[in-house]
């Protein structure tokens, strides 16, 4: 069964590093995303990532997170090189510091798979503690199944609960059918190429 993913009682997966749950649990009692007044909504596979061709039994396939045996079989500097390197991966942590130091939410919603997603994150430095377990929505996850995976629905019911506004939300994603579904809804961002870039990255940050 899959796990489900709702905010409240989501259960945590084996791989999900006790480091990582203790942080999150501290955060939870300290700073409950409720009480935020701002959050940032990004797509993973080629968002986050830049989504690299990547060799897995005998066959080239995209790294991308709706193929969970590609995602765990993937080598230290692959996942390195799906990120888009080193200076990358430095520009999105120190992103994601500033954002997470001026309380803003920090959300994934994802049409790949959370449980291949959050290894790659924790592993190179990108999970805690910006994202909190049951802030980070796959396929996998009733709720967004509920929806039909629509991720402006969700959206909005995240909206609703936490009393977001339109201009309280901004949603990162790289498709533009997700982004025009969501423009209605809450500020948006369409990633031009393939994951955001240096600049996309440096203008999120000074927001």
């Amino acid at each position: 069964m899959p796990p489900h993913c709702e905010l409240d009682g989501a259960a945590e997966p084996a791989g999900f590093s006790a480091e990582v749950a203790a942080a999150n649990n501290s955060k939870k009692r300290g700073r409950d995303a409720s009480s935020r007044g701002r959050a940032i909504i990004f797509d993973f596979d080629q968002t986050l990532t830049k989504a690299q061709d990547v060799l897995h039994q005998g066959k080239t396939v995209k790294a991308e997170a709706d193929k969970v045996k590609v995602f765990e079989d993937m080598t230290d500097d692959e996942v390195v090189r799906n990120f888009g390197g080193k200076e990358r991966i430095g520009a999105l942590r120190t992103m994601l510091r500033d954002l997470f130091e001026r309380d803003v939410s920090l959300i994934i919603i994802s049409a790949g798979y959370r449980r291949a997603l959050l290894p790659h994150l924790e592993s190179v430095g990108l999970a805690t503690p910006f994202f909190e377990f049951d802030h980070v929505w796959g396929q996998e996850c009733e709720r967004l199944q509920r929806v039909r995976f629509n991720k402006s629905r969700l959206i909005t019911e995240l909206m609703h609960e936490h009393g977001w506004t339109y201009d309280d939300v901004l949603f990162v994603d790289d498709s533009e059918d997700h982004i025009k579904k969501a423009a209605p809804v809450c500020q948006t961002m369409l990633v031009r190429g393939n994951g955001l870039s240096l600049d996309e990255i440096q203008a999120i940050t000074n927001r």
